[in-house]
């Protein structure tokens, strides 16, 4: 089959791309590689990049993939980052919802029959109901979660008046190799994991009770690939959560942590809690597997292991961060 990513070579982008390149697939990744790196994407026959906005370009495919069907896109372009959203409101809009609108045009005018589109946990806000279904109440807190929830609602409509098939994955927590732990928008695990291989202090933002539900990116990566495959109905729309429907709290989190990294010093720092956070998160993933056909096969501590792994092949590469995001030597 063909595919087009877009945002392929970002964290979740890139594993996505080795999946589908595993099952013998053809992919054309669209990425401008501003919040990516091209090491990210293998060497492969099979594999074409553009490198390219599709915000401030229109995206011509023909040279890069020829002119036959293409089965359908995934769009991951996006910051992925509450933090962000509320610091730089315009271009958080653009990279997180007009990207989204700029995708169901590339589906339109390449007649592309399917668009998977990763949004989030974060549509749903502080939910005291868990684990969190698809048919909870939908209150966002921050505009990262408004957006997500705003790409949906376009989908929805556009599925229906071009004749394509949508389908929505909310993501809970993801975690793996490649979350670059130098960025401001990386999430709590990339940042641990990284400060602690190297010995240095940590900072939890709250008391630490607070609970999230932690997925292992290949496990994401294979449920998109699930998504892009699936027979659909023409015009319809169907949203699923993905998450390990399990909980685990940041103080809980550190405790794993020590038991893989038992050279660390315990220096924890504790903060007041972060505008927009919420305190306790737990995907229901019943709906993915009915549907996707599709569960989550690695438990937290190893993919913890397998991060860690990482880390120690590629730590002298990768800057370090304080506990501002700042980088530092």
């Amino acid at each position: 089959m063909r595919f087009v990513v877009v945002g392929g070579g970002g964290f979740i982008g890139s594993y996505l791309v080795e999946v589908l390149l595993r099952a013998g697939d053809e992919v054309l990744v669209i990425d401008s590689f501003a919040n990516s790196v091209p090491i990210n994407l293998p060497q492969h026959a099979r594999l074409r990049v553009l490198k390219q906005d599709i915000l401030a370009e229109p995206c011509t495919i023909e040279d890069q993939f020829g002119t036959e069907a293409i089965d359908g896109l995934a769009q991951l372009a996006a910051i992925p980052s509450v933090q962000a959203s509320w610091q730089s409101l315009v271009s958080s809009h653009q990279n997180n919802l007009s990207t989204t609108v700029a995708a169901v045009q590339l589906c339109q005018r390449w007649q592309i029959p399917r668009l998977i589109f990763t949004s989030s946990a974060a549509v749903y806000g502080d939910q005291r109901q868990l684990p969190i279904g698809e048919t909870q109440p939908l209150k966002p807190m921050t505009p990262y979660g408004l957006q997500k929830l705003m790409g949906e609602q376009y989908l929805k409509l556009f599925a229906e008046k071009f004749g394509f098939s949508a389908i929505a994955l909310r993501l809970f927590n993801v975690f793996g190799p490649r979350q670059a732990a130098n960025s401001p928008y990386s999430g709590v695990i990339s940042t641990f994991t990284q400060r602690m291989f190297a010995g240095l202090p940590i900072t939890v933002y709250g008391d630490g009770a607070q609970s999230r539900d932690f997925i292992y990116v290949q496990d994401v990566a294979g449920a998109l690939a699930k998504a892009l495959k699936i027979s659909a109905r023409v015009g319809s729309f169907t949203v699923c959560n993905l998450g390990t429907q399990s909980q685990v709290s940041l103080l809980e989190l550190i405790q794993i942590l020590q038991e893989l990294i038992p050279d660390w010093t315990q220096v924890v720092h504790f903060s007041a809690p972060r505008l927009g956070d919420i305190q306790h998160s737990q995907a229901n993933i019943q709906r993915a597997v009915e549907i996707l056909d599709w569960r989550p096969r690695w438990p937290v501590k190893e993919g913890l292991a397998e991060l860690l792994n990482h880390l120690s092949f590629s730590s002298k590469d990768i800057p370090l961060i304080n506990n501002y995001g700042i980088s530092i030597d």
